[in-house]
């Protein structure tokens, strides 16, 4: 078993602390210097839980990741034992804390003990990781291997895209999009009034969300607002190549990135996961182009396909404050949308 060192006493002062905690008047200065001063180890947990993903575990794996575990366990004791008032942050470090002790694996090599860990932690994480974005500092969520969710946005790219193409007119186009958009919006402002609310959609998206979307815009909304613009744009096509190059490039490079992303671009995207999703994109349009556009030159369909792809998947590592599911259409369709102008 990892060891747990004195985790009774410490549980204990934790609950002592989060007592305190609701009747605390914490000033913004001591919750943001105690957010600053927490993001390296929260740096470290995030890039433990991602190496702990199913699509990278192997067996000899488990010694380091035990030895990065304590010594994340002895950074989380310091942080809480050195902070001054307790607030915020500082509760959700405190929970944090106590669900790392909580759920220490009981054998280093075992591949079950750690996706257990990894799946109890991660919520906790999340939370810590939304209240440290509360004090504009910035840490990456965690976007675990979800086949599910993967095969969702595949599905819903090529739904929209089909609506593109076919749709008879582009008002027909602007109304559908509406549509999507506005259920979307309507659901969001439902569980910001009535927290059951939220528990239900996130309990019935549950196989396809991600936890950090319970404090969060959901991505589908994202989605659905990014279509919504593009269908306004006007610009069919263009919108069509971008909502292609999202709906196959972005998993493909959460897939590589995950399997074997080693060089650290940001936002915990890596630059082997970026350029699998560049050439998966490119890819995905320059069949779509090819299929459906035969007036096109091959010339133009190449220039489309990798001009859009670099364009969209760049956009998700270069604009932070974004969700990718809004960033890389928008970014994709300019860029495909300025290809042809240059091109056809």
């Amino acid at each position: 078993m990892v060891g747990r060192g004195q985790d009774g006493n410490e549980r204990s002062d934790s609950r002592h602390h989060s007592g305190v905690l609701n009747q605390a008047d914490v000033g913004g200065g001591s919750v943001t210097a105690l957010a600053l001063d927490s993001r390296p180890v929260v740096i470290e947990l995030h890039g433990l839980l991602r190496d702990l993903d199913s699509s990278r575990w192997r067996e000899e794996l488990g010694q380091g990741a035990a030895e990065r575990l304590e010594a994340i366990r002895v950074s989380l004791r310091e942080q809480l034992q050195s902070a001054g008032e307790p607030g915020p942050v500082w509760e959700r470090l405190a929970e944090l804390a106590a669900a790392v002790e909580a759920h220490l694996p009981e054998a280093v090599n075992v591949r079950e003990d750690w996706m257990r860990f990894r799946r109890e932690v991660w919520p906790a994480y999340e939370a810590l990781a939304a209240s440290l974005r509360e004090s504009s500092v910035d840490v990456p969520s965690l976007r675990p291997t979800n086949r599910a969710r993967s095969l969702l946005h595949m599905g819903m790219g090529l739904l929209t895209i089909a609506a593109a193409e076919l749709l008879p007119s582009h008002q027909a186009l602007i109304i559908a999009a509406g549509a999507g958009a506005g259920a979307g919006w309507t659901m969001e402002l439902g569980r910001r009034l009535d927290g059951r609310v939220n528990v239900a959609l996130m309990r019935l998206f549950g196989p396809v969300a991600h936890p950090h979307e319970a404090n969060r815009l959901n991505s589908a909304t994202w989605y659905a607002t990014a279509a919504f613009l593009l269908a306004c744009w006007g610009d069919a096509l263009a919108g069509a190549v971008g909502l292609c190059v999202l709906a196959f490039g972005d998993p493909a490079a959460a897939m590589v990135g995950r399997r074997w992303g080693r060089t650290a671009m940001g936002r915990g995207r890596t630059l082997e996961g970026t350029l699998g999703g560049i050439l998966a994109g490119a890819v995905a349009v320059m069949v779509f182009l090819s299929s459906l556009h035969p007036e096109l030159s091959a010339g133009a369909v190449a220039g489309v396909a990798v001009g859009s792809a670099s364009a969209g998947l760049l956009a998700e590592v270069g604009v932070r404050r974004l969700d990718d599911n809004f960033t890389i259409p928008l970014a994709a369709a300019a860029a495909a949308s300025l290809v042809l102008s240059v091109l056809s």
